[in-house]
């Protein structure tokens, strides 16, 4: 039975359509054609990265990523109950809350250009045939707003 599935599933065998190109003598196969156009171009291998890492180094990358997150997400919490703190017992008008309000909005726009920057270093290192894993861009990306967040709740934590 094993032997009727393979010998009815293979495809047939065909021989390539000869080309007889203008200045050349006798035919050459499509493949010969085609390897002798492009016999100086460099055969570029490209072998991506996987999305589990691999190796030990790539797996304390992501064990990393996965510790910049929780601190990202537990900062922000922090800070954001503050700053709710901060607005509930201040005056909305006074010097202390439009300085922590400036502050704020600019951090955040600084925080977005520069994650916007490591962007766009990724998107053109892949253009240009760079391949770069997942964790370490997303480790690039969350830096900005990671530094930002811990420094705002200490920041704010002093009081």
């Amino acid at each position: 039975m094993a032997a009727f599935f393979v010998f009815f599933c293979q495809a047939p065998r065909r021989r390539q359509p000869r080309l007889l190109l203008s200045g050349q003598r006798g035919t050459q196969t499509a493949d010969s054609v085609f390897h002798s156009l492009h016999k100086d171009a460099p055969m570029k291998t490209f072998t991506p990265y996987s999305l589990v890492p691999l190796n030990p180094a790539a797996m304390m990358d992501v064990w990393k990523l996965g510790v910049m997150a929780f601190e990202l997400w537990s900062t922000s919490i922090s800070t954001i109950t503050l700053r709710n703190g901060l607005w509930q017992t201040q005056a909305p008008n006074s010097a202390r809350m439009i300085k922590e309000n400036r502050k704020m909005v600019s951090e955040k726009l600084e925080a977005s250009l520069e994650t916007g920057f490591e962007i766009q270093k990724a998107m053109l290192g892949m253009a240009f045939g760079q391949n770069t894993p997942w964790w370490v861009t997303s480790r690039r990306t969350l830096t900005p707003y990671h530094r930002r967040s811990s420094a705002n709740s200490r920041r704010l934590s002093k009081g």
